[in-house]
């Protein structure tokens, strides 16, 4: 999953001349589904984004939620994040089929609303063409995507695994000199 998360003064998506739903100030997400999400991932992403800080509280910066503030969120389904360029011209093969997509963007909407409240979670209209409007608020746009962070932890887990047979092998090493000596 990649979301585009926006901290915003107001939000709204409109189908047609139909407002379908819009928020005051929070955070409007566009969420993109790859082929391999899965709920697991969907659940996880749900919590981090009721958590994810960023705005002001008690006079330090990045350290306030929706949740501290009582904000709204604005989900929008928004398969094209997943293109890469073929030429000049976007595939969209890493996007997850529409119909599982629509599960899962809907499983990752009420997943938002248990890790806050339902009420304040609001969505745009899955596979329709929509006007998103967005009164940006920084502006912050912060972007979360699922495969990225698995890579940097996996780095992450590599590295510390490194430094910590460093030590042993400088001890082996170490104990290689004494013997000589």
């Amino acid at each position: 999953m990649r979301l585009i998360i926006q901290r915003c003064l107001s939000g709204s998506v409109s189908v047609g001349d139909q407002l379908v739903s819009q928020i005051g100030k929070g955070l409007v997400v566009l969420l993109g589904i790859h082929e391999r999400d899965t709920k697991e991932v969907a659940k996880k992403l749900a919590h981090k984004l009721s958590k994810i800080r960023l705005w002001e509280k008690e006079n330090k910066a990045w350290n306030g939620s929706c949740v501290d503030f009582n904000y709204e969120i604005l989900i929008v389904s928004q398969f094209t994040l997943y293109a890469y360029m073929k030429g000049n011209k976007p595939d969209f093969h890493y996007a997850m089929d529409a119909e599982k997509a629509r599960e899962l963007y809907e499983y990752f909407v009420d997943e938002c609303g248990k890790a806050y409240k339902p009420e304040k979670i609001k969505k745009g209209a899955f596979q329709q063409y929509m006007a998103v409007n967005i009164v940006n608020d920084g502006p912050v746009t912060i972007e979360i995507d699922e495969i990225e962070v698995e890579k940097q932890q996996k780095q992450q887990k590599q590295q510390q695994q490194q430094q910590q047979q460093l030590p042993q092998e400088e001890q082996v090493e170490d104990n290689k000199i004494q013997k000589i000596n």
